[in-house]
């Protein structure tokens, strides 16, 4: 019964070293249905406006009514967030 315990024990503490680096993985938000952009300044504007943080890099992909914006925030706490912004 000891040795169970134990072996509980140390494997809870080997999965929480490793939540540190789960944090800083990107997090992707889907396609934001309160901002639309037209360019890529106003997308990392639209971004950062609702989650903070400083914008690492702002990717168009698509063209017309099919345009998006990804924008990869860099948080306050650390953790890198990429959200879609829909384009006009």
């Amino acid at each position: 019964m000891r040795f169970i315990i134990f072996t509980f024990i140390l494997a809870l503490a080997s999965v929480s070293l490793y939540l540190p680096q789960v944090e800083a993985a990107v997090w992707h938000q889907g396609p934001m249905q309160d901002g639309q952009a037209s360019s890529s300044s106003e997308a990392a504007q639209i971004a950062r406006d609702r989650f903070g943080g400083q914008v690492l890099k702002v990717q168009a992909q698509g063209e017309g009514k099919k345009r998006k914006y990804k924008v990869r925030l860099l948080l306050d706490d650390g953790r890198v967030k990429e959200v879609t912004i829909q384009g006009q």
